[in-house]
Order: C-alpha cells, then structure tokens, then sequence
C-alpha cells in the first residue's frame, strides 16, 4: 500500500476518533502516530518501534477533533516514546485527549541532540505565536549550538513533522489568532444597546459569576469563583494570573472584591472555574442565551 510519492494516511477504523498512522515516504525522515487517549495503551502495546527515542505532543481537542484558542499543547521529548507516553497516561493529566507521536522513519533513531533541538524549537514556536495554550510554562533545556550539516536535517526533520501535523487536520504551526471579541464601533446600535444593558452569568463548578460587556469584558464585584481544586487543565501560567490577583487584593477568599476587566470572556471564565474554559459559551444571560449568541448578530 505504500507510495513512493505520495504521503500515506491510513486508519484501521473509519471512525475518525480512532488510532491513525501517518507517514511520508517520499524519502520523508518522519513517522507520526495520531492516538486518542483511549487507544494509547493498545498502541504503544502493538508497535514496538515507539519504544524508539523522539518527540510528542499532547493537547486537548475539542469535539471535532480540531484545534483552537482553547487548546493547550505540551510539547516533550524522550529517549523512549512508549515508557514517556504511559507515564502521561494518569488520573493525575486527564487534561489532554490526543497524542500525536513522532520517531524516525527508519530503523535509525534521533539523537538526543535531535529530539532536545526539535522540542525547544517546537515550544518556542508554540509559545512565539501565543495562539494555543502551552500547558506547561517550563523551558525546554535543547541548545541551539549544532553543526550546520545539523541543521540542515534539523530543518528536514521539522518540515516533515510539520507537514504531517497538518495532514492530520492539526496545523499548529500556522493557526492564527480569532477575534474573539468585536470592536465596539463593530457592533450595529441595536446590538450595543442589546449587550451592553445585559448581565451575563456563571455558575458551573459551583461558581457564581455576573460579568457586564461594553468596551470590555468586567467580571463584577462580589463574583465567586469556583470553591474545587484547580483542575489539571489549570495550567501553570494560569495559576500564576490567579496568584497575582490574590496578591492584589483583587480576589480574596476566592471571591471578586472588585470589579476587574479581563482581555477575553475565556480568560474569565479559566479563572472562575480554575479549569480551561470557553468563556463565549459559558457566559449567559438570565434566559441562558450565550455571550456567543449575542457576538454572532
């Protein structure tokens, strides 16, 4: 089944949720195994040759299996990809949902110069665009002083995974920055009047949050945030935002002593639910009407 010039995509199921492979054979240097967490054990269980050393990432898709601002991503390397996997695969990260697994498309496997290299590059990528979300604030420790023939495999390696990621519907490389809120001068007049007159509310987690939008997005005084423990989609620099309003004064007790204007309704919503969020859904008026019904007119 395999094409000398072509990029393979082949799935032992049709369901498009299930345990993909995917290769490039055109002289290609990377293979990448698409999982959903469900079929981690079964895979790393039947392909030997993930016990090679490469790169991975994880990340929580949404329901359509694609990704966007609420996405987060963890970015890692390790000498053996099926003993890293299943050290993932714990109640402790139930955040993520989708593996996507990279080794060489050889017998041969990356150097730990390789695999160190292709992860900081991934993550400062990630992290320069600022579109998903980083699960994980640590720096990757890869250097950048390599060879220049190196460097060159480095960029052949990197084109092909990139490649690859976007055969499989998850162009993390490229994806840009929605507007997730319009400018005021955006909105018709009715529309203004509309939202801007409008409590928007959020009770989930057993949170109880009132948020107004007019030139911004204002979480209101007296709002309560969740009373649970962060979750494990509560990543590192989100714990950091919280920290530094609890420092401020601005939350205390776990309720708003003021009101505080976030950048966007998901920022919000995080911080209340101490868990990813998507604010545009989450946020309703008394009748349950979405904050996203409201954007969408």
């Amino acid at each position: 089944m395999r094409s000398k010039d072509i990029y393979t995509f082949l799935s032992n199921e049709d369901d498009y949720y299930s345990f993909k492979y995917s290769g490039y054979n055109n002289g290609g240097s990377i293979i990448a195994y698409y999982v959903p967490r469900d079929e981690i054990n079964s895979v790393l269980y039947k392909h030997a040759e993930l016990k090679h050393s490469g790169v991975y990432l994880l990340m929580n898709v949404d329901e359509k299996h694609s990704i966007n601002e609420e996405t987060n991503v963890y970015v890692g390397q390790a000498k053996n990809i099926t003993k890293r996997t299943y050290e993932h695969n714990i109640d402790k990260e139930a955040w993520w949902n989708l593996a996507i697994l990279f080794i060489k498309n050889n017998d041969t496997s990356f150097t730990q110069d390789e695999i160190l290299y292709l992860e900081r590059y991934m993550y400062q990528l990630i992290n320069k665009k600022g579109v998903v979300t980083l699960y994980s604030d640590h720096q990757p420790s890869g250097t950048s002083k390599i060879s220049l023939r190196d460097q060159e495999n480095f960029k052949n390696d990197f084109a092909d995974l990139d490649t690859l990621l976007r055969i499989l519907g998850l162009p993390i490389f490229h994806i840009k920055k929605a507007k997730v809120e319009k400018k005021q001068n955006d909105y018709s007049s009715d529309d203004l009047l509309d939202i801007s007159k409008t409590l928007f509310y959020m009770n989930g987690r057993g949170s109880d949050a009132r948020a107004i939008v007019q030139n911004d997005f204002k979480v209101l005084k007296g709002s309560k945030l969740s009373p649970k423990d962060f979750s494990g989609s509560f990543t590192a620099a989100n714990l950091k935002n919280y920290q530094s309003l609890v420092d401020a004064g601005i939350i205390k007790n776990d309720v708003f002593q003021t009101d505080y204007i976030f950048n966007t309704p998901s920022t919000a919503a995080k911080m209340i639910y101490k868990s990813s969020a998507n604010g545009n859904t989450l946020w309703r008026d008394k009748s349950g009407k979405t904050l996203k019904a409201y954007l969408n007119k």
